[in-house]
């Protein structure tokens, strides 16, 4: 999370540490102790890095023989047509791809 900006509100009286300003690696785990303005409520909050995947829907149609050699999955090499002719009517099917 390079160039992570953080964001947070505190009481007028109260203070964190360390400094969220400070933190340059926010891919760690943090403790950071807030500290009421007498010193009689401190707390310790945690702050971790949770991934997820990020779900998509819909499919993307490939149109063309290089869109569907370049997908994921495909073969390596092209299937050929065996004559001229066949090349320029022979249809080719499009894959769906899903994510």
């Amino acid at each position: 999370m390079e160039d992570a900006q953080v964001s947070y509100e505190l009481c007028e009286h109260a203070s964190i540490y360390p400094a969220p300003a400070t933190v340059a690696d926010w891919d760690q785990e943090w403790q950071f102790l807030v500290s009421s303005y007498d010193n009689q409520n401190d707390r310790t909050y945690l702050y971790t890095v949770e991934r997820t995947d990020i779900a998509t829907d819909g499919s993307l149609t490939l149109r063309t023989q290089a869109e569907v050699t370049l997908s994921p999955g495909a073969e390596s090499t092209p299937s050929k047509a065996t004559s001229p002719s066949e090349a320029r009517t022979k249809k080719t099917p499009s894959r769906i791809w899903t994510g």
